[in-house]
């Protein structure tokens, strides 16, 4: 085997420039070295980005193979960066079939899966059940609400405090709905608890000021002050509404309490008086909505020291709310961790925190670590002894802290056969939303620094022509010298922004990059549409462009995509749609929700008040029952399926079945049905969690949240700005506040100093509170950067930002601002496009209009010529399925024809079902099998009772109870209604085995095989009956033999094949 040089390695890779490349040739080397597929671990953060990667390894190699051209690339990179000898077209092929034969073991996985496959091997040790299930998205909302039901609903001593807790969590507040509110809380704050449970820190005034936090002041301190000021309002000159402001000012604070609702005329006028509360302890102070008042000194003396007292009144009711909230999560959590997660359900954050909570053991690679860490070669399928973490930038302080032991002993490691390598981009760390930390990356390097023999940046595009990164580099160049961004925002981009250039096969890579800004008042969405007419993505040929619009809400991109399609756009919104809203989905919920619960007036109503789906209410009781027979026989699924097809009509323009919210509500039923639940409750709620991406057929343009386009490219990318909302550095007076100290050391997360919950005016008037808030908004303003920097390098040709005219007053900067001050330049007069409804001043333009009107792509070179393969003819497969080989049939179910055949079919088809279900007697008890068939199959009552009493009655034989006793010894493999397709000579053979038992030696190699064949045929009480039974099915029973001896490679003395006659209760060799 060749040698290469294999070095931990560090890459910045900034947006295009072939990361994932990187990664692929790095698997291509250790493969090259001998490194099976198995021993490689590649670890990203999404499904879709793993699959990604093992994608484009497989068609990296399968490239090299066949094309001459792609081979010397792989060579060329392979020999500059590992060292190692040129690879051959069979050694590729070779590699490749490696790759493909190992699939279902290989590496490359999310570190979600990682941590699952972790927990799977340790659960003893970590304190979870064996059999854990990872929860879905409705499940998890649904036990989130059982949870809350049930903390409100308990005993007097059980929910007592945690009443206490709600009402200090809401104190000052007025609230209607109790459990949505509280269920907001749980969502949005549980995140915080996890990583901070200690309730020291929670609205604890000692740690946010120390020995001196703002203490209340006395009534009669207050009163006195109080009465200085009005005494001296009456020689101020102002106008009568200026005076009556500032006596409800005076007197608000004087009668003020934590618990105090302010009136919104007295809440006005204290906000400016707090945020501009310095202006008080200057000669001429200046107050907004009193510039021309001259507020003498000894009325802005005693003012201030009333202003004291509102401060701690505040101060207050924020800390007690702190505290609430953190009593609230500390119940829930108990609740949560009894009921949910130690009975083996978990998500995929309960998996790093078990992972990671204090008293876990750390994880371990090797057997000689300290006797607290888990010794995870030993269990994990597998030994990984190369490590690589793409996407570091949004890994999370926990899930580092999962692995961090294990990639430290790779760095540890001297002997030349481990590696590490990480690779991502800071600027496009997204996800902090998430718990992503962009400081981990640098952290880790500087805790690496000599152990990483390769650390370097690249900012070479291999996607965006000259003129989008032209635009790129003009817009994010700026950043580092912006005076209105936070110095702290500006020195981290500082650190990390490197001028963009572009790969030299692109550099004549024709392109357009505009600024379009959109005159006040007009439609948004129309000026998008106008873009995307101009240039008309879907017409281009010989292959339409691709084409993004990219917002930053949902609610926007269902709105704008919702528009563009009006307009005769063909566009598609790719993100979580909430469908349930749309009026047949809701009529149809409405009447399933109605088949369980009649009594539902208001669900009844509902049917009947929507035209479209009012014809299928049940006309009668029978009917009725009949609906509910069909659910628990089709599903959800089958029934809508049913239904909609009933509605059907020949007008297109009149077929409610062909709406895509249609589409979805049936894809949400086939989900939920495999569940096997038949609940239509339970079935509503999981509709109103499904989110399911409208997938765009080619030539449309897909419209999609800027994060959700992480990782994609597109010909053209359109991103419309907002000149509403919150600016950059607008600081988040509503969400919770979390102080931070100076990390300890690389990798470990800072410490949380405290959390404050919706600090409100404290974050603009009390200098401790506005120095933090003001230090976590320097980093949300760099992840608002960070957003639309990804958002600008997805496109690769055109790059059009639309933004609204500026306003002429406007506090609160904006990307748009930022976009335009680097862009704009006011040497020429712009131009304008426009199409009669909208129009568009052209303040920004590079390149020009020859990237989508030039002349299509010249038709590719033919290909080389290929000596013909000789061909022989042969026909076509003939189809034969042993089951219908079966002799005359003599011992019918039930009598042949009619409801009785139909009934005798069905009554055979549900023994077959609960059969299957059947393992061995000795490993679940039969009772619990029953239950489980019956919960999920759905039979009718009847069937199911006379299914049951029959399969018991059976089981009485001592023949049939032999069939279902596990054998003494090595455990056995077994097949249980395992269907098969094989090829025997020109016949396609396919069946399905009802039960089989395999029997392998101690290297895995089969030996012996049984198969069992159940009949639930009326066979007759004479010997004469059952030897005729047998000879009927011995043509289908020599085909099972057959198939079973080719699929498990064995001889026809090693294959016993048995029919399994139930209602006598014998078993006879066939």
């Amino acid at each position: 085997m060749p040698t290469a040089v294999i070095h931990n390695t560090l890459i910045r890779a900034s947006a295009g420039t072939g990361k994932t490349h990187q990664l692929v040739c790095r698997v291509i080397a250790l493969l090259e070295c001998g490194v099976p597929p198995e021993r490689i671990l590649a670890m990203t953060f999404t499904r879709a980005a793993a699959g990604d990667i093992f994608d484009k390894l497989v068609r990296q190699l399968a490239a090299a193979a066949m094309q001459a051209s792609d081979l010397a690339a792989l060579n060329a990179f392979l020999g500059r960066e590992f060292h190692l000898p040129p690879l051959t077209p069979g050694r590729c092929c070779g590699l490749l079939r490696a790759v493909l034969g190992q699939a279902h073991r290989n590496g490359i996985c999310t570190l979600d899966s990682f941590f699952a496959s972790v927990v799977r091997a340790f659960p003893l040790e970590l304190g979870i059940a064996p059999d854990f299930t990872i929860l879905d998205e409705h499940v998890r909302a649904r036990e989130r609400e059982r949870i809350l039901r049930g903390l409100l609903a308990g005993g007097g001593a059980t929910v007592a405090p945690f009443i206490e807790a709600f009402r200090q969590s809401t104190f000052g507040r007025e609230q209607v709905s109790v459990h949505r509110l509280l269920s907001g809380f749980v969502e949005t704050y549980r995140k915080h608890f996890l990583r901070v449970p200690d309730g020291e820190r929670w609205g604890n005034g000692a740690a946010v000021w120390g020995a001196r936090p703002p203490a209340l002041q006395p009534e009669t301190v207050r009163g006195r002050a109080a009465a200085d000021c009005l005494k001296a309002l009456d020689a101020i000159r102002m106008t009568e509404n200026q005076q009556a402001n500032l006596r409800l000012l005076v007197t608000g604070v004087r009668d003020m309490t934590p618990e105090t609702q302010a009136a919104p005329a007295f809440r006005k006028t204290l906000e400016a008086f707090l945020e501009e509360r310095p202006q008080l302890r200057t000669p001429e102070p200046r107050i907004t909505g009193f510039l021309r008042v001259q507020l003498p000194p000894a009325f802005c003396a005693r003012l201030d020291e009333l202003l004291d007292h509102a401060v701690a009144c505040l101060a207050e009711a924020r800390l007690r709310n702190t505290r609430g909230l953190h009593a609230i999560l500390e119940h829930y959590e108990r609740e949560y961790h009894r009921r949910v997660r130690s009975s083996g359900r978990l998500t995929f954050e309960d998996l790093t925190w078990v992972l990671t909570r204090e008293d876990s053991p750390r994880l371990a690679s090797t057997a000689d670590s300290e006797a607290d860490r888990l010794y995870v070669n030993y269990r994990l399928d597998g030994t990984f002894d190369h490590w690589a973490v793409d996407e570091f930038q949004d890994t999370s302080r926990r899930q580092w802290q999962a692995v961090a032991g294990l990639i430290d002993e790779i760095m540890q490691d001297d002997s030349g056969r481990r590696s590490f390598f990480m690779v991502g981009d800071v600027k496009q760390a997204i996800y902090g939303w998430r718990e992503g930390d962009r400081r981990l990356m640098g952290e880790v390097a500087a805790q690496y620094r000599e152990r990483f023999a390769r650390q370097f940046a690249t900012a070479e595009s291999w996607r965006s022509s000259p003129i989008v990164l032209d635009a790129v580099n003009a817009v994010f160049d700026r950043i580092a010298g912006h005076e209105r961004l936070p110095e702290g925002t500006r020195e981290a981009w500082r650190t990390t922004w490197e001028r963009h250039t572009p790969a030299p096969r692109l550099s004549a890579m024709p392109g357009q990059a505009a600024f379009l800004e959109l005159d006040a008042g007009s439609d948004p969405d129309a000026a998008v549409a106008l873009v995307l007419r101009r240039i008309q993505p879907w017409a281009h040929r010989p292959e339409p462009f691709t084409a993004a619009v990219l917002v930053r809400a949902n609610e926007q991109g269902q709105s704008l995509a919702e528009s563009l399609s009006a307009a005769g756009i063909p566009a598609v919104w790719e993100g979580d749609s909430a469908f349930a809203s749309f009026p047949v989905v809701g009529a149809l919920l409405a009447l399933l929700h109605w088949l369980q619960h009649p009594g539902d007036t208001f669900a009844r109503e509902h049917v009947c008040m929507v035209p479209a789906v009012a014809p299928l209410m049940p006309p009668d009781p029978p009917a009725h029952l009949c609906e509910l027979s069909r659910l628990q026989a089709l599903g959800f699924a089958g029934l809508l399926e049913s239904w909609l097809a009933r509605l059907a009509t020949p007008d297109p323009a009149n077929r409610p079945g062909d709406a895509p919210e249609i589409r979805l509500l049936l894809a949400a039923a086939r989900v939920f049905d495999a569940t096997g639940r038949r609940d239509g409750i339970d079935f509503r709620e999981f509709v109103n969690t499904f989110r399911a991406p409208d997938i765009a057929p080619a030539g449309h343009v897909r419209v999609m949240t800027v994060h959700h386009s992480k990782g994609l490219e597109f010909d053209l990318v359109i991103l419309p700005l907002s000149g509403t909302g919150a600016g950059l550095t607008t600081i988040d007076t509503q969400g919770m506040l979390v102080c931070e100290e100076t990390a300890g050391g690389p990798g470990t997360a800072p410490r949380v100093k405290w959390l404050l919950a919706a600090p409100g005016l404290l974050a603009k008037c009390d200098p401790v509170v506005r120095a933090a808030a003001e230090a976590q908004m320097e980093r949300d303003c760099f992840e608002e950067l960070c957003t639309y920097y990804v958002a600008m390098t997805r496109a690769r040709k055109g790059l059009y930002l639309v933004v609204p005219k500026a306003p002429e007053k406007g506090e609160a900067l904006r990307f748009g601002d930022l976009a335009r001050q680097a862009l704009v330049g006011g040497e020429a007069p712009p131009a304008e496009w426009s199409d009669g409804e909208v129009r568009l001043s052209v303040l920004y333009e590079r390149g020009g209009a020859a990237w989508y009107t030039g002349v299509a792509p010249a038709p590719p070179a033919p290909p080389a010529a290929v000596p013909p393969v000789p061909v022989q003819p042969r026909p076509r497969y003939a189809r034969r399925a042993p089951s219908a080989q079966e002799g005359d049939r003599a011992f019918p179910v039930v009598p042949a024809g009619g409801a009785e055949a139909d009934s005798g079919r069905e009554f055979g088809s549900a023994m077959h079902s609960l059969l299957c279900r059947l393992e061995w007697l000795d490993t679940e008890p039969l009772d619990a099998v029953l239950a489980r068939w019956r919960q999920a199959a759905g039979w009718p009552e009847d069937l199911a009772a006379r299914v049951e009493a029959e399969f018991r009655r059976c089981l009485e034989a001592p023949a049939i109870r032999g069939v279902f006793t596990r054998p003494q010894g090595r455990w056995p493999e077994l097949w249980r209604e395992r269907a098969f397709d094989l090829i025997a000579g020109d016949v396609w053979v396919s069946g399905v085995f009802d039960r089989v038992v395999i029997e392998r030696d101690a290297a895995g190699t089969c030996r012996r095989a049984t198969l069992y064949d159940f009949k639930t045929d009326r066979v007759g009480p004479r010997p004469s009956d059952l030897k005729a039974a047998v000879r009927r099915y011995r043509d289908q029973i020599a085909g099972y033999r057959a198939a079973l001896e080719k699929l498990c490679a064995l001889g026809p003395s090693d294959v016993a094949a048995r029919l399994v006659f139930l209602v006598p209760g014998r078993v006879e060799e066939a």
